[in-house]
Formats: C-alpha cells, structure tokens, sequence
C-alpha cells in the first residue's frame, strides 16, 4: 500500500530511510514520523505521489525538462 506522504527528513538511521542526498533522507514509517514530531529538528512532510519508469527520469535531464542541482541540506530543510 502506497504511503500519502513523505518526510524529508535528517535521520539516516531510522529504518525505512532512502538516501536522497547527504544528509538528505526520505520516509514516511511511524518511527520517522515521531522523531520528526517530538524533536525539534527541521523537516518537510509532503502529500501525494510522483514516479517515474525505468530510465525516464534520466531521459527528461538529457532532454532538458529538468535540471539537476547541488543544494544544501539546511536549504532543503
């Protein structure tokens, strides 16, 4: 079952955590949902669902239809 939402969070070690940047993580598990409730930390909860195919996320770069960027964790969060 596909989770509403996501946080964008800080805590790597919290299971269910993927990678999305260093120090960046994405997540939506009960436990990440406490630690980011109940600590005074920055984070972002989004709704919603976006995906993509095999290889399309890459193809839409090469066509320009994104831009790929270096950003800061503070920034983000």
């Amino acid at each position: 079952m596909q989770e509403d939402h996501s946080i964008l969070h800080g805590y790597g070690e919290v299971e269910g955590s993927t990678k999305i940047s260093p120090a960046v993580f994405v997540g939506s598990s009960v436990e990440i949902s406490s630690k980011t409730t109940h600590a005074a930390t920055q984070d972002l909860t989004v709704r919603g669902y976006a995906a993509w195919v095999s290889n399309q996320l890459s193809r839409e770069v090469s066509k320009g239809v994104w831009y790929p960027a270096s950003i800061s964790k503070d920034f983000i969060l």
